[in-house]
């Protein structure tokens, strides 16, 4: 807990934390794009 105490330290985890997460949530949406293509055609 003393190293979030450091601004640096802090500001780095919460980018990582969400550069993490978007990551995720790229891969499930390419995952459903795939899944699912937009109908085309008859």
């Amino acid at each position: 807990m003393r190293l979030l105490r450091e601004k640096n330290a802090t500001v780095m985890s919460v980018f990582l934390t969400v550069a993490g997460l978007d990551m995720c949530l790229a891969l499930f949406r390419s995952i459903y794009q795939f899944e699912y293509p937009v109908a085309s055609g008859g």
